[in-house]
């Protein structure tokens, strides 16, 4: 996160009540065409081996009994849940290389003792 947050990225932690409400909005858009994937790979595993868990009367991703590493997938729920959700923007969007923001903070922290 510290990476994220020199840059002036706020996140916002969601509740398990947005999680399920996140996860049913993009499986909802998915099954109407409104939303799709270019096939990246790590989302395409992501997706193939992803397991749901119950929460109430809905249901989330589960990280625990999922059979691959489902991190895109859950990002890319909860930016669209974030997306979704409205509120007043504070300034443009940008776009951040991800893959760079991780390789650094990898890096430092095996520079750390």
């Amino acid at each position: 996160m510290a990476p994220l947050k020199a840059l002036g990225v706020e996140a916002k932690p969601v509740t398990a009540r947005e999680h399920a409400s996140a996860c049913g909005a993009l499986y909802d858009l998915a099954i109407q065409g409104d939303v799709r994937h270019r096939g990246e790979p790590e989302l395409v595993a992501a997706l193939d081996g992803a397991s749901k868990r119950p929460l109430g009367d809905a249901w989330a991703w589960s990280r625990t009994s999922s059979s691959v590493d489902i991190s895109p997938l859950v990002a890319i729920t909860l930016a669209l849940h974030g997306a979704m959700s409205g509120g007043k923007r504070r300034r443009e969007p940008k776009v951040l290389d991800l893959a760079a923001l991780l390789a650094e903070e990898q890096h430092e922290a095996a520079q750390r003792p």
